[in-house]
């Protein structure tokens, strides 16, 4: 019996030339007959490293992992669904048609209709379009204090004093 999740790195797959039996998690059986579902979801993360030198190896795995998932019903091809996480949504669609011939393509989440909606977040703001109250993001950034440890230290010690000064 086939299972119904495999996690797995592009290394383990590398080892479908070497081991036959690795076929079972796609439901093929010894004989090279389908015997049962292959998996319908993919789960590609760091799509953009693909694209790169590391990743010029690995894409050559992507097409015959989405061929051993896919199979037959009636005469048509079912293929697995696949969600790509990646750090850079810029030209996804090229590179989706690229690797995986598909073009129907969506990204999630959707941008939002204006810079200031980005489906996570929406600036609030008042009937004088001024911001409300809410939460604030801080980046810090502290190269020349020298250890991680001690831009911790200093900024929990300065977030601590904080609210000594609203008194």
């Amino acid at each position: 019996m086939c299972p119904s999740l495999v996690i797995g790195t592009v290394d383990k797959f590398a080892m479908l030339a070497w081991q036959p039996k690795i076929r079972s998690l796609f439901g093929i059986g010894d004989n090279g007959e389908r015997i049962s579902e292959p998996p319908q979801l993919i789960i590609q993360d760091e799509l953009h490293l693909i694209s790169g030198p590391l990743g010029s190896m690995v894409a050559l795995y992507e097409p015959l992992i989405e061929k051993l998932c896919s199979y037959k019903v009636d005469n048509q091809t079912i293929k697995p669904k696949i969600v790509c996480a990646t750090a850079t949504t810029k030209g996804y669609k090229e590179q989706i048609l690229g690797i995986y011939g598909r073009s129907n393509v969506t990204l999630f989440p959707a941008p939002g209709l204006d810079a200031e909606d980005s489906f996570f977040s929406k600036y609030l703001r008042d009937e004088n379009s001024e911001l409300l109250p809410g939460r604030k993001y801080v980046g810090i950034c502290a190269p020349g204090l020298g250890s991680i440890l001690t831009t911790q230290v200093r900024t929990q010690s300065a977030l601590l004093l904080a609210p000594i000064k609203l008194n």
